[in-house]
């Protein structure tokens, strides 16, 4: 199960926030670990060219909100066996992330 978070702000003038509504409702009825932030109003997208799409920039607000990240940390992948959630700046010259994949079927040895 695949958790997933739904963002979208009622006045998106592009996608009917209808549509994440019957999405999230359909997800939690079969059980999905789900987050749903509604927004009643959101920016438009930054760039200019987009200016005029009235409240579909809600990622401008989510992306801001300090309990989307702490929610996705608290998520890891079981079956990926990556268990090292803890925080790394990429400044950090003497810490090194290697992440080596369990050995699957989709992991061919692939020699050059």
């Amino acid at each position: 199960k695949t958790p997933i978070i739904i963002i979208h702000s009622i006045d998106d003038s592009v996608i009917p926030v209808s549509e994440s509504d019957i999405m999230a409702r359909n997800l939690r009825q079969v059980g999905l670990d789900l987050r749903y932030d509604r927004y009643e109003h959101a920016p438009s997208p930054p760039m200019t060219e987009f200016a005029s799409l009235i409240g579909h920039g809600s990622y401008e607000i989510a992306f801001r909100d300090p309990t989307i990240y702490q929610w996705l940390l608290n998520h890891k992948c079981d079956h990926c066996g990556f268990l090292d959630t803890s925080w790394h700046s990429f400044k950090d010259s003497s810490h090194r992330t290697h992440f080596t994949p369990p050995n699957t079927d989709m992991n061919m040895n692939m020699e050059m």
